[in-house]
């Protein structure tokens, strides 16, 4: 398996993308399984490594399509429950998952889709998720998921005002925008976020956020090694 690159050694591709949209303190499938059914972790491990990793598809974009078909398939509730949970960490909204099975019931039908939301009302209830505000870490994630695949216009969504967090680091984050994240963290408080990134070039960059009301109020950019 493929480490990811700046992140401690024997932790491969596939756990950090695993880890990226967990619930916390939820291991791996595949390392749950490797006392009793390591044949079959291996295969969901390599699902992580080498097809949910790609960066063809972010990240927010493939939970809404695992939910999509999870519901369509029917009797996946707990999968399902995960799913719906890793969906809202990466920035998917409780409405956006209800709209979600809306579309979904028009094509497998009104019951798969209804048993689709009872399972994500539970998710919802969980994760708090019916809260008008956005949480932080969800923030977070859909600031990282955006400057991974270079969405300078869905970042400037999540930092608005006229105060410009983004003013004066534009360019700063298209110099790092489209490349590949290397880790995601959260201050003690929740209150700010740290982007890691190693560039093509080789250098560590890393973009520092601070989180208020459900948006980004501030964007810091420096050199890791300074």
């Amino acid at each position: 398996m493929t480490v990811a690159p700046g992140v401690d050694e024997g932790v491969t591709l596939g756990k950090r993308t695993f880890v990226r949209i967990a619930p916390e303190g939820i291991a791996p499938p595949w390392e749950a399984l490797a006392a009793s059914a390591p044949t079959l972790g291996s295969q969901i491990e390599f699902a992580f490594e080498r097809i949910l990793s790609r960066p063809d598809l972010d990240v927010r974009t493939r939970e809404l399509v695992t939910i999509s078909t999870l519901a369509a398939l029917g009797g996946t509730e707990d999968q399902l429950y995960f799913h719906v949970q890793a969906a809202m960490n990466v920035g998917v909204t409780a409405a956006e998952v209800a709209e979600t099975f809306a579309h979904v019931c028009v094509y497998v039908g009104i019951p798969r889709a209804m048993n689709a939301m009872k399972v994500a009302l539970k998710a919802f209830e969980s994760a708090d998720a019916v809260t008008m505000e956005e949480p932080p870490r969800s923030v977070a994630t859909r600031f990282a998921a955006a400057l991974e695949a270079g969405r300078m216009d869905e970042i400037a969504r999540l930092a608005p005002g006229r105060d410009a967090p983004l003013a004066g680091r534009t360019a700063q984050l298209e110099a790092v925008a489209g490349q590949r994240i290397n880790s995601l963290s959260m201050s003690e408080d929740n209150s700010s976020a740290y982007v890691d990134i190693s560039t093509r070039s080789g250098s560590d960059i890393v973009v520092r956020i601070e989180i208020s009301s459900g948006t980004v109020v501030r964007i810091d950019v420096y050199n890791n090694g300074s």
